[in-house]
């Protein structure tokens, strides 16, 4: 009997990716994701998307990396609340972490080789990203670094990590190379100005701890 693009997923997560995973120390999250919590307020992700389920069905696979020390520092500079807060800072699709350093998808075609494609990804791609970065310091390297791949929000979470860390300095340095970067790139001014405001933002942020409570 002819499978559907989901029924085929839906068996290599079930048979393949999820006692691959859990034997790992993933637990399953919602949809096709999988969390992992490692210590220091850190959570990895990994998410499976179909896409096109009717024609040409391909799989992506997206993962994250989330550090709770951040949450509030993000929270006040967005001026939301905590809960609101991004659950992973520093993540990206599989095919941008190998080279050629372009997105990819995986096609389904049957449920064995689509098993034997991802946990490829997994083992080769997304599993040692995961180790290698959950580590605040590590990941600001990354953020701030020259990688040949696209790191949403790394102008943002590079300062906002230092300032976790207690690097006032570094985060103003941060929030000012990020700034030369988005001008060599002809960026907008109003995101220029956001690394502006950014870089006063985590410079007041340590002001005001450091100002007694009013008794």
């Amino acid at each position: 009997m002819h499978k559907t693009a989901a029924e085929i997923v839906n068996l290599t997560v079930a048979n393949s990716l999820r006692p691959f995973l859990t034997g790992l120390g993933f637990r399953s999250g919602p949809g096709r994701s999988f969390l992992r919590k490692v210590p220091g307020g850190i959570t990895q992700r990994i998410v499976f998307q179909l896409v096109r389920a009717r024609e040409d069905p391909e799989l992506n696979i997206y993962f994250g990396i989330g550090f709770e020390a951040l949450r509030p520092i993000e929270a006040r500079w967005k001026s939301i609340s905590p809960a609101e807060a991004s659950n992973s800072q520093l993540g990206d699709s599989v095919g941008h972490v190998s080279p050629p350093f372009r997105f990819r998808s995986l096609p389904v075609v049957n449920a064995d080789q689509l098993a034997e494609a991802c946990l490829d990804e997994l083992t080769n791609n997304v599993l040692p990203f995961l180790v290698r970065h959950s580590d605040l310091s590590t990941a600001v390297e990354c953020w701030d670094g020259d990688y040949p791949y696209g790191r949403v929000n790394a102008r943002i979470f590079g300062p906002l990590g230092r300032l976790a860390l207690g690097d006032v300095a570094g985060g103003i340095a941060s929030a000012y190379l990020h700034q030369r970067r988005l001008e060599s790139m002809g960026a907008d001014a109003d995101v220029i100005d956001e690394q502006k405001r950014l870089a006063a933002f985590i410079r007041d942020y340590r002001a005001a701890r450091r100002q007694p409570e009013v008794p």
